[in-house]
């Protein structure tokens, strides 16, 4: 008797699995060579666009993952001399899941400084159904310079308790290029029955290629539709770039006293990472089937030297279940 209610105990007593972190990029090369975009490439890690992006394909705990999740990211550019760095500049990028046959979903986005190191840790708990298994994991820095940037990334399973995980996520737009020439972006999505809670996350930075005024500098309304309604309307802006002045070592001083890491810009700062917009849609997407479309109003267009305004734009809906 007494060995059958030990096992017993056994049995409901829950099994705490010990938290871990699972190493995906170390000090993986971000370059730009056209001649040889192989030439970083180590046994587990791959490049694509010409070096500008780096593959890897990992396998994770294999299930649902009870505590939380963050990400733990280091940037850091490549040095040429005590004073000098191969790529001085801020450069959008992310760190990103692929999957067949959808969009990518960004884990994070972000610009580097002007040529200094950054380091992030950013809470992943929300993203939990997909981090799981074997995945497909992404890090892009959009430089032009080779070598250019070395990125380490690390994924952290936390025993932190996560008050409540997600039941479900569906990527929706995965676009480095958002132009004037584009029309809106319409998809379909389909909500399960037992949805009680939406959320849609949005993530979004305008830039320019010149460097001057839109759309880096003026923001413009980014709208959201569902069924030919409008449920979002706004103008992704930062004003608190001053704050990163110290990790920004080749920001320019300008002549009126201004330095290029202070100025305001659409939705993002050099050196920081870019946080979602999160909207509640539990009213606006009920259970079926729904149209999506996604809009920016006013992008600037191309010019006669081939200059225009662009947007790097993501979205996502998670969702929880009774």
């Amino acid at each position: 008797m007494r060995k059958f209610l030990i096992a017993i105990l056994l049995l409901a007593t829950p099994i705490v699995v010990a938290a871990l972190d699972v190493p995906v990029f170390d000090q993986t090369v971000i370059h730009f060579t056209p001649d040889d975009s192989s030439q970083y490439d180590s046994r587990r890690v791959f490049g694509m666009d010409n070096g500008r992006i780096a593959g890897t394909k990992i396998n994770l705990p294999g299930r649902l993952w009870s505590g939380k999740i963050f990400g733990r990211l280091f940037i850091e550019p490549i040095q040429v001399d005590s004073v000098k760095v191969q790529d001085k500049w801020d450069r959008a990028g992310n760190i990103r899941l692929a999957q067949a046959d959808q969009p990518d979903l960004e884990l994070i986005k972000f610009v580097t400084a002007y040529g200094g190191p950054t380091e992030y840790r950013v809470e992943l708990s929300h993203l939990a159904p997909l981090l799981k298994g074997t995945v497909d994991l992404r890090a892009f820095i959009d430089t032009w310079a080779s070598p250019g940037w070395r990125v380490t990334f690390t994924l952290e399973y936390s025993k932190e308790h996560n008050p409540l995980p997600v039941d479900w996520i569906v990527p929706l737009i995965y676009e480095e290029s958002i132009t004037s020439e584009f029309d809106p972006i319409v998809m379909q999505v389909e909500i399960p029955d037992s949805s009680y809670r939406i959320e849609m996350h949005y993530l979004v930075s305008g830039h320019c290629t010149d460097g001057t005024d839109a759309d880096e500098f003026e923001s413009k309304f980014n709208v959201v539709k569902v069924d030919g309604l409008e449920i979002l309307r706004y103008k992704p802006w930062r004003s608190d770039c001053t704050d990163f002045r110290d990790i920004n070592p080749f920001t320019r001083h300008w002549p009126d006293g201004t330095w290029s890491s202070d100025y305001s810009r659409s939705g993002w700062c050099p050196g920081d990472w870019v946080r979602p917009m999160v909207t509640d849609l539990r009213m606006d997407l009920p259970a079926g089937v729904h149209n999506m479309e996604f809009s920016i109003e006013d992008v600037r267009p191309r010019d006669e030297n081939d200059h225009y305004g662009y947007w790097r734009v993501s979205a996502y809906l998670v969702g929880w279940e009774e």
